[in-house]
């Protein structure tokens, strides 16, 4: 039984973005009044409200060694936040619709960002400079690394997920099943399985990443699906939908182990602590609430 903790206002904006810091003493969250907000996890206070994008911010990720925020708006543009100044340390543009989805490569050299220009763009973070470029076919909402860094997986036209070779950016393979475009994927910690779910279709979907065959699929929202992630262990699974709850999953028997009541509206983001004690939630009620295992 998960029990739940802070709950971290945003005042009158739809939350629509979070993530833990590596060390998990740390938030990050974004939403609908273009700010970006660090919070502190023992308290359950802000810590920073970082002012910079002129428009939503829809994703906002930690770089693996906790030094920079990269943050992605509705203003096309990927923000990079200093930690140690809570300062902008430069923009990367090139995006010419909002940027939805972003993540770091497992050794931060490189950022993944997606956007609503139906593509996938690729950023060296030693030289600010972009270096790739994936047609998606359809807006990107989501966007994840396996846990060596040599695949990427993104959401794709005809409501399915596609993964990539980054060296070669060789199409691998394809993940269908879900009746409505993805918005979110995820690898599992092992990198065997990938996740899909679909903000139109209340199914979640696993999928064995090796070869997009459907592995299983685990049913229990009454709405679509908005957002995933896997437990650092990998055995368990949260995820996040217009049924204003997030549940939680055990990845092996495919049951539902705990349904997180609390927020008033959808849940948008859902993120767990490094050290897999806590889950943060964010959603539309202007809330982002943590959630404790016992």
């Amino acid at each position: 039984m998960w029990v739940a903790g802070q709950i971290l206002s945003h005042r009158n904006s739809n939350v629509y973005t979070v993530a833990f810091s590596p060390d998990g003493r740390s938030l990050v969250s974004g939403g609908a009044d273009d700010m970006v907000r660090l919070w502190d996890v023992a308290t359950g206070r802000q810590s920073a409200e970082l002012s910079g994008h002129t428009s939503t911010v829809w994703s906002a990720t930690f770089s693996p060694d906790g030094r920079t925020v990269a943050s992605g708006g509705g203003d096309d543009v990927i923000r990079l936040w200093d930690l140690a100044t809570n300062e902008t340390g430069g923009a990367l543009s090139g995006h010419t619709a909002g940027v939805r989805a972003l993540r770091f490569s497992p050794d931060g050299s490189t950022l993944a960002s997606g956007g609503a220009d139906d593509t996938l763009r690729f950023w060296d973070m030693r030289s600010g400079q972009g270096t790739a470029v994936f047609a998606a076919g359809d807006v990107v909402e989501s966007v994840d690394f396996s846990p060596d860094g040599r695949i990427v997986a993104a959401n794709v036209a005809g409501s399915a997920a596609r993964t990539w070779s980054v060296a070669t950016g060789r199409p691998l393979v394809t993940a269908a099943g879900h009746t409505a475009r993805l918005d979110a994927v995820a690898f599992s910690p092992g990198g065997e399985i990938l996740a899909g779910a679909s903000g139109g279709d209340p199914v979640i979907r696993l999928w064995d990443a090796s070869t997009g065959v459907l592995v299983a699929t685990l049913d229990g929202h009454t709405h679509g699906v908005y957002s995933l992630d896997f437990s650092p262990d990998g055995r368990r699974l949260v995820s996040g939908g217009l049924d204003d709850m997030a549940r939680v999953w055990n990845v092996a028997t495919r049951e539902q182990e705990g349904v997180l009541h609390g927020h008033t509206d959808s849940v948008r983001a859902v993120d767990w602590s490094p050290d897999g004690w806590t889950i943060a939630t964010a959603s539309s009620d202007n809330t982002v609430r943590l959630w404790h295992s016992p």
